[in-house]
């Protein structure tokens, strides 16, 4: 009996151990604001809000795209939250990155974009944050598109438009393509993101660019290393019992 209480025990040690080096990183952002419906000329403000990082070396850096309807709505400002750095932004491909000096970890609201509703605006609307990448101490994070559906109040009528889709994933970068040649054709020329933080920037550019080596997989991985682990675990339990009963008849 003690063998057998000695054996399970090495067992669910092996398990914790699995579990203790794998974790489901399933980190999102979400675009909220107080209310759904504006009218003509009105400004409204999105809060762009990370969340569900479970990874303890958080993230720092963040890049995306920024679609949405520029006949009905102006782009007024963007302010960065909760020390984040001014975002960089390009206006003519929607590509934003925006940083920080300390790794996030929790739930947090990364940047705020207000918008004004233009006269001749549509009555449905939706604005759509795509192709987001996180960045930080364990690498590149790719998180799912967020976006928010909006009403225009008496706005001309048409069918409710599609958020916009991630853009598929491009091969594997060359050698040479360095950072600052991602972020001269992300930004505008005379605006460059802040390049500080132990190079977080590397990490997130060479994601956009391709699949660069080293990040992070995606949720779903985790989810079969986890589930692989319990499954060999409790083989391994069986056949230890199995050997137990056999060599006790004996």
């Amino acid at each position: 009996m003690k063998k057998i209480i000695v054996g399970l025990s090495l067992i669910l040690l092996i398990l914790v151990s699995i579990m203790g080096t794998v974790y489901a990183a399933d980190p999102s952002v979400s675009l909220q604001t107080s209310k759904n419906e504006y009218a003509k000329k009105e400004e409204f403000t999105i809060d762009v809000v990370l969340s569900g990082l479970t990874t303890q070396k958080g993230v720092a850096a963040l890049m995306a795209t920024l679609e949405y309807d520029k006949e009905s709505l102006t782009l007024v400002k963007t302010e960065a939250q909760n020390g984040w750095s001014s975002p960089n932004y390009n206006e003519s491909n929607g590509k934003l990155i925006i940083d920080k000096n300390s790794n996030v970890t929790g739930t947090e609201t990364v940047l705020k974009i207000t918008f004004k509703v233009n006269e001749n605006a549509k009555q449905n609307l939706v604005v759509t944050l795509k192709n987001i990448t996180a960045s930080g101490g364990s690498g590149d994070i790719e998180i799912t598109r967020a976006y928010k559906e909006l009403t225009v109040q008496n706005g001309t009528t048409n069918p409710k438009p599609t958020p916009g889709e991630d853009d598929p994933k491009p091969g594997k970068p060359d050698d040479n393509n360095t950072v600052n040649n991602t972020i001269d054709n992300t930004v505008n020329n005379n605006q460059k993101p802040n390049t500080n933080n132990e190079g977080k920037l590397n990490v997130v550019s060479n994601q956009v660019d391709g699949n660069a080596s080293g990040r992070l997989p995606q949720t779903g991985s985790y989810n079969t290393v986890f589930i692989v682990g319990g499954v060999v675990a409790i083989i391994g339990a069986a056949v230890f019992f199995v050997r137990m009963r056999i060599l006790k008849l004996k």
